[in-house]
């Protein structure tokens, strides 16, 4: 089984993706701008997403967060983030 912190990495990857082409759907600037109805249809398939990649999606919100956490620091050393620290200083 892949592990947690390669699971969120693909998930974030696949997130932007779904937020990006949802923008582009509903002719938006931001995601933020998504009404609640479209909004649950985003996270309808971010949960079919996370299925797909043989892990559960977790309901109990403390893992969630958790596991959110870890990705971001785990991605911290990764070379997108290296070089774009670098770029913006």
């Amino acid at each position: 089984m892949k592990s947690k912190r390669k699971i969120m990495s693909r998930m974030y990857s696949l997130t932007l993706t779904h937020s990006y082409l949802f923008t582009l759907t509903y002719s938006l600037t931001q995601d933020s701008d998504l009404s609640p109805a479209q909004l649950l249809q985003c996270i309808e398939r971010y949960k079919k997403v996370y299925t797909e990649l043989k892990h559960p999606f977790p309901n109990d919100v403390y893992e969630q967060l958790y596991t959110a956490i870890d990705a971001v620091f785990g991605s911290w050393n990764s070379d997108r983030a290296i070089k774009y620290r670098q770029a913006e200083g």
